[in-house]
């Protein structure tokens, strides 16, 4: 079971795209705020705080496994399939 990442959606209610951004090494979600805003002109638009990093949680395990673990856990839980 991965941990619970946390996310912020910026909605467009027109669209049924979705576009996901995950943020590089050292960084975290709020990096991409102007980003995700522009392109939520035509998608909808999560952007995730990876495993320690920004506002999810802080474990002492670390993998890219485990990261694409969290990644499809919070996708399955947002309904997110395609």
């Amino acid at each position: 079971m991965g941990v619970e990442l946390f996310y912020k959606v910026y909605p467009n209610q027109e669209s049924d795209q979705h576009i996901v951004i995950l943020h590089g090494l050292f960084g975290m979600l709020d990096n991409w705020h102007n980003i995700a805003r522009k392109l939520s002109a035509d998608f909808n638009v999560i952007l995730v705080d990876q495993r320690n990093h920004g506002k999810s949680p802080y474990t002492d395990e670390m993998s890219y496994e485990l990261m694409a673990g969290d990644l499809a856990q919070l996708l399955d839980q947002l309904h997110l399939y395609k």
